[in-house]
């Protein structure tokens, strides 16, 4: 195993305004690179055998301090759906909303008029190599699967003012610190700029899908790491797999990327099944990977327990959520997604989202296909919302799980692609205010009265046709595909049985409300049977906005409102919605230009992904990156947006803006 830390100053590219169309060639910056570096040799780099190997220096450098100060001050985002200020999220809130309503300069009318430019990019992050066993050399470039973290109001070690810090991780197993200054951020180091890079672990080299042309691929950072900017030190919760240990759950130092004592804490069966509460279960990382972290990391309310979500790697194994009392640093809880220990596929908890924590405390997640033929076995939860009681100990109190569960297992139709997004509205406007919405591959979009689940916690409902037997929120709407009430397919068309290959949606809602009504964002996949043979094809529209639609003393349901009808996307991210409080909403996705099925056919060589800024009110295309501009990214990635910037990372971060900022 391999764990350094290297403090530095890598200078950024900034780009003129005469730069390629195409990628955007990048100039050197010219600016006080001699300044930082004075600052860099004051502060740590690895440890000397191996910086040497790196090609690093170690003249004047001194070990980290796991206790270095870096003062945060947390702030909140504006509007009816406010970040949580003591964490930084994925979404930024614990709830999943995928709602900033604090973002006024990126409005529907400044994106059309201006179009955005790129303002700055870091260097590329660093690739990992590794020796085979007939003595050639691989090398893995880097790839960011983790969502950019933007902390604002950062006092780093070194510096006298404040500015915004953004966080990003790799599957090499690497986290970064990256300077990304807002627009007020005076005296702090350019934009871009690398402040500290650390490499957890060695990563795990494990096979992909078996039919790739290039099946391996390092495990190490797969999902989004959760900053607790309250802690002292400040610190970031990151999960990286190592090529020995297997899975750790990590905390760092957000002042210099330092391992806090008493970290990392390992992931194995041994720490699991003891706390187990529903096994017997298996939890095995090996060289065809099986278990995988994937989906974000969250904290409960008061950021004592960390919650880890875990699937499994081309359906080698079971689902688990696990606990991690950050105090102790120590697992306190866990639950298999079945009691049971063959290794497949069973209830893989791996939505990009990860965990929704409740204003009370509730922590749900949704999880994945169980094999084929168990239906209402006792202890096994595919295909279901999960609800587990506030505390250290992993409580099951409710459930929901779709009519049709038996069919979505038979066709690999997941609940777990979509993580759940808790929505709570005015009481007096429904007599269901408090809502959880989630979508499966089968193209549904479910809504669902999250203080009314299923009381039935040993077991799943019977398997069902009968969609008017489903316990979500139904309305009073004939859906076209039952002839009768069910839940609403957005992704079409609808199929009762389906394979794989044609899966819709992989995706978590975004909430928006402009005051009067409720809104919910969504993308997919439909299809059309546009290829040789009728073949279904991604074919638009696959942006939606959907309305819950409310009135007083009845409950909630969801109608589709308006769609985006020109894109066909591969491969969408989740939506990512800003605002200016409850106007002007922009909705921002990012497609990876490469379908499901191209990616498991080569799962290196994939296309660029394209970023797009679409108008949340005529659900109209504004601005697009160019095909090629962005790195190669992977699956699902999505954006993050701060004070007018809009980042994504793929081998590198890259930042974008009006030009008149």
């Amino acid at each position: 195993m391999t764990r350094w830390t290297e403090r530095k100053y890598e200078a950024m590219t900034t780009h003129a305004e005469d730069s390629d169309s195409g990628r955007g060639a990048p100039l050197a910056f010219i600016g006080p690179v001699a300044a930082w570096a004075r600052r860099a040799a004051l502060l740590c780099a690895a440890p000397a055998g191996l910086a040497l190997a790196l090609g690093a220096s170690t003249g004047g450098c001194s070990s980290p301090d796991p206790t270095a100060k870096t003062e945060v001050q947390a702030a909140r985002s504006g509007g009816s759906t406010a970040g949580d200020g003591d964490i930084v999220t994925v979404t930024n809130t614990r709830s999943r909303s995928g709602w900033n309503a604090a973002e006024p300069k990126l409005s529907p009318s400044a994106v059309a008029r201006e179009g955005l430019t790129q303002q700055w990019q870091s260097p590329v992050l660093d690739s990992f190599t590794v020796t085979n066993a007939d003595g050639t050399t691989t090398t893995y470039p880097p790839t960011a699967w983790a969502s950019p973290l933007v902390v604002k109001n950062v006092l780093m070690p070194g510096f006298a003012s404040r500015f915004t810090v953004l966080v990003t991780a790799t599957g090499n197993g690497f986290i970064y610190a990256i300077s990304a200054p807002s627009v007020n951020d005076v005296g702090a180091p350019p934009a871009g700029t690398i402040l500290w890079k650390t490499q957890l672990t060695t990563p795990a080299i494990v096979r992909g899908t078996g039919s790739a042309v290039h099946p391996f691929f390092p495990i190490g950072v797969l999902s989004t790491p959760v900053i607790d900017v309250t802690a002292r030190p400040a610190r970031i919760y990151v999960t990286s797999a190592d090529a020995t240990a297997g899975w750790q759950v990590f905390a760092v130092s957000l002042a210099d990327g330092s391992v806090l004592p008493g970290w990392p804490v390992t992931i194995n069966d041994g720490v699991l099944e003891p706390v187990n509460q529903n096994g017997p279960g298996s939890f095995t990382f090996d060289v065809n990977g099986r278990v995988v972290q994937r989906s974000a990391l969250n904290l409960s309310r008061d950021r004592s327990l960390l919650y880890v979500p875990f699937g499994g790697l081309r359906d080698l194994a079971a689902g688990w959520m696990v606990v991690v009392d950050t105090n102790a640093a120590a697992v306190v809880s866990s639950f298999s997604g079945a009691a049971m220990t063959r290794q497949i596929a069973n209830a893989g908890m791996w939505g990009q989202f990860g965990a929704a924590v409740d204003d009370d405390g509730t922590m749900f997640m949704t999880t994945g296909n169980s094999p084929v033929g168990l239906g209402p076995t006792p202890h096994v939860y595919g295909e279901s919302l999960l609800a587990f009681a506030p505390g250290s100990t992993l409580g099951l109190t409710g459930r929901y799980t779709p009519f049709n569960y038996c069919d979505m297992e038979a066709q690999d139709t997941d609940l777990s692609g979509a993580a759940p997004v808790l929505i709570t509205l005015d009481p007096t406007t429904t007599s269901t205010p408090r809502l959880a919405v989630l979508g499966s591959k089968q193209g549904n979009v479910y809504l669902v009265d999250r203080s009314n689940l299923s009381s039935v916690l040993n077991t799943r409902q019977g398997c069902s046709e009968d969609p008017t037997t489903d316990l979500s929120l139904l309305g009073t709407n004939v859906q076209a595909q039952f002839g009768t009430v069910g839940p609403l397919n957005v992704f079409g068309p609808y199929q009762a049985s389906a394979t794989k290959v044609i899966s819709r949606m992989h995706t978590t809602p975004a909430f928006f409300t402009d005051s009067v009504n409720n809104y919910v964002y969504v993308t997919g996949n439909t299809k059309a049977p546009t290829g040789v043979g009728g073949a279904l094809l991604d074919s638009p529209p696959d942006i939606f906005r959907l309305k819950i639609n409310i009135s007083p003393g009845q409950p909630a349901f969801l109608t589709a409102d308006a769609e985006e009808t020109t894109l066909a996307l591969l491969n969408p991210s989740s939506p990512v919605v800003t605002s200016d409080g409850s106007t002007n909403p922009m909705l921002w996705v990012i497609d990876a230009e490469s379908s499901l099925a191209e990616m498991a056919a080569d799962g290196v060589n994939i296309a660029h992904p394209i970023l797009y800024a679409v108008d949340g009110t005529t659900m109209t295309v504004l601005w697009h990156t160019a095909v090629d501009e962005l790195g190669q990214g992977a699956k699902f990635i999505t954006p993050t947006v701060n004070e007018g910037q809009v980042f994504v990372a793929t081998d590198r971060v890259l930042s974008y803006g009006l030009p008149s900022q």
